[in-house]
């Protein structure tokens, strides 16, 4: 059964899937006062040591860079010197730890398989031999390997570097001699982000079997790659480029059995093709792996390994119609647009319990159901996806109106597509940068609330309604960002608030409210009525219910009390009215007929005045809600 959370709004369920490419907020303070970063990891800060720990096992969280305060270790992120990850962690965030800035050591476990991005102090970098590391982020140009940047790697002498089980680059330039033949040692799992980049001399590479990931641009602008055949490149096990476009008998494309991973761009804007498929084996697709590729069907085989699907995987254009059921059982990271698809049908995506990241954009149309053993994300029986106990609100499915519920302190980023109408709590405490971009809202109420409202909270949007009912409320120079431009844009006040102010500063259409309406009780009788279970009542009851929540405008701006009230009287007395469907006598009737059919000769005076009195005692007034009796 899926967790739902103790709505005290009404609920008509919207829909969205759009954001940057960057990870989103995932962690509230209450949630770094636990020292919580991952779904079973854990840090900790030794303030006469300066040492940051992680602990655990599996990933951490992944963060927005935007928003750095978001790291739980914030406070402490100039201080650190020396960064411990313990045995059990199998993945680094990509931006889990790059805010560290003046870091000069970094112990890595043996079990990592994923280092996310680090920073340029960093001169010290540890690993045991015998390791798993496999993959190395790119960082925030999406080419550039950030260990390359660090003092560490600058020490290096000129040559073949390797990061345990990475060959991370060739540190200086590859003699002819050698680039006719070089030779990757044996043992390599994973090749980074530019590691052979604009080697002129090299012409010929020994790959041992042990790769699993080779990073997109490894060998860009190399002679080794320009001399490879048009079609599939496969390395180890890395489906590292298609060279050339599509061949016919390629159009029906499917990965390799026992690929691991798919690089980045490896099939990046090629000649439309029907489907690829995606085999069980594949743990890694990097991002724009097969970017506007034109792809009818993309199809992952059944028990997917895939961890990681990175931004644009799968975003394709507008004619795409993908798989509109998918399992991701072990994913961990979901990345922004991965599914972008503008007209795919309505179809969900099963993730799994080590989920730590869910971008944005994946689909307009698409819904998530996430397992209940998810100690972080949730979904709605709707599709609706919530993090930190519900305090976040990540992903709304497609619908005309949606109240925010009471529970929800924050709204991430781009969180909201397809709605015009966003009804929010008087509790919400922050709404993220972009966080109604690209929604196609066309009215949002932010009701009484005074949340924390980000640079660019209210761009690239094209509402012509927004209200803020609270006299206190701020928004900084570029809340609104593009929205002012719309001419029919107006921006709801009510005389001397704060918003006012802002608006004749920077000179943004606005109009005062002329009353003080309280929507509470309404939100709730709407709530209520939302979540009635229509399987136990009368068709006509129902009907007039139905009519009665029709009637509700939220939509008007000049809203009086009287008229919420009176629509508020009428859902209530609707719901008063619901009648209670029949019992199904079906069973005890046929009981009956057995027990009037006995041969009463057969059997004792007693024993037939008990089957008489069960007889007598059914209750043909009983409702649906008393069939077990």
């Amino acid at each position: 059964m899926k967790k739902l959370l103790s709505f005290a709004l009404a609920g008509f369920m919207l829909f969205s899937a759009f954001s940057f490419a960057l990870p989103e907020y995932v962690l509230s303070a209450d949630a770094a006062d636990n020292f919580k970063c991952g779904n079973n990891a854990t840090w900790n800060y030794d303030v006469n040591t300066y040492t940051l720990t992680i602990s655990g096992a599996g990933s951490t969280y992944d963060y927005d860079p935007s928003f750095t305060s978001d790291v739980p270790w914030y406070n402490y992120k100039d201080a650190v010197k020396t960064i411990v990850v313990g045995e059990g962690i199998t993945r680094i965030g990509q931006y889990t730890l790059n805010s560290c800035s003046n870091a000069k050591t970094l112990e890595l476990p043996s079990t990592l398989k994923t280092l996310g991005l680090i920073n340029k102090s960093l001169s010290t970098i540890s690993i045991p031999e015998n390791n798993c590391l496999t993959f190395i982020c790119n960082s925030e140009n999406y080419w550039k390997n950030s260990l390359s940047d660090t003092s560490w790697y600058k020490g290096k002498e000129d040559g073949a570097v390797y990061l345990g089980n990475v060959f991370v680059g060739y540190k200086g330039t590859i003699s002819e001699s050698s680039g006719a033949n070089f030779v990757i040692k044996e043992g390599t799992m994973g090749i980074g982000p530019g590691a052979f980049k604009g080697q002129s001399n090299l012409t010929g590479v020994v790959f041992p079997d042990s790769i699993e990931y080779v990073s997109g641009n490894a060998f860009d602008n190399t002679p080794w790659l320009e001399n490879q055949e048009y079609g599939p490149l496969y390395i180890g096990k890395c489906f590292y480029k298609y060279i050339g476009e599509f061949s016919m008998d390629d159009w029906n494309y499917a990965v390799s059995e026992g690929t691991i991973s798919i690089s980045e761009r490896a099939a990046y804007n090629k000649v439309p093709i029907n489907s690829v498929t995606i085999p069980a084996s594949v743990e890694y697709i990097g991002w724009e792996a097969f970017n506007s590729s034109n792809i009818a069907d993309v199809i992952f085989e059944t028990g997917s390994k895939a961890t990681y699907i990175g931004q644009s995987a799968f975003g394709c254009s507008s004619t795409v119609s993908q798989q509109s059921d998918i399992s991701l059982p072990y994913i961990q990271f979901l990345g922004s647009y991965a599914f972008a698809s503008r007209s795919k049908p309505e179809g969900v995506i099963h993730l799994g319990k080590d989920l730590v990241f869910i971008g944005d954009e994946l689909s307009f149309n698409i819904r998530f159901d996430i397992s209940d053993e998810n100690v972080f994300y949730f979904s709605d029986d709707k599709g609706t996806v919530f993090g930190n106990s519900g305090e976040l609100l990540v992903r709304v499915p497609k619908t005309t109106t949606y109240v925010v519920p009471n529970s929800v302190k924050v709204i991430a980023r781009k969180a909201f597509c397809n709605v015009e109408n966003i009804i929010l709590p008087d509790t919400l405490q922050e709404l993220k940068g972009w966080a109604f971009a690209g929604s196609g809202v066309k009215k949002i109420d932010l009701g009484y609330s005074s949340p924390t409202v980000d640079e660019y909270t209210f761009n690239q949007i094209n509402p012509d309604t927004i209200i803020v009912r609270s006299r206190t409320l701020t928004f900084t120079g570029n809340s609104i960002g593009n929205t002012a431009w719309n001419n029919q844009f107006v921006l709801w006040c009510y005389p001397g608030s704060s918003i006012q102010t802002y608006c004749e500063t920077y000179n943004i259409n606005y109009d005062f409210l002329s009353d003080d309406v309280n929507l509470n009780a309404i939100y709730s009788v709407l709530n209520i009525a939302d979540n009635v279970d229509r399987n136990l009542y009368t068709v006509d009851s129902l009907e007039i219910l139905d009519n009665a929540v029709s009637q509700v405008n939220l939509n008007i701006v000049d809203l009086t009390q009287e008229q919420v009230d009176e629509w508020t009287s009428a859902i209530t007395d609707a719901l008063s009215g619901l009648e209670y469907l029949p019992a199904d006598f079906t069973s005890i009737s046929e009981a009956i007929s057995r027990a009037r059919a006995v041969n009463r000769s057969l059997y004792t005076a007693d024993s037939l005045l008990a089957l008489d009195s069960l007889v007598l005692s059914v209750d043909y007034n009983a409702n649906i809600t008393q069939q077990a009796s």
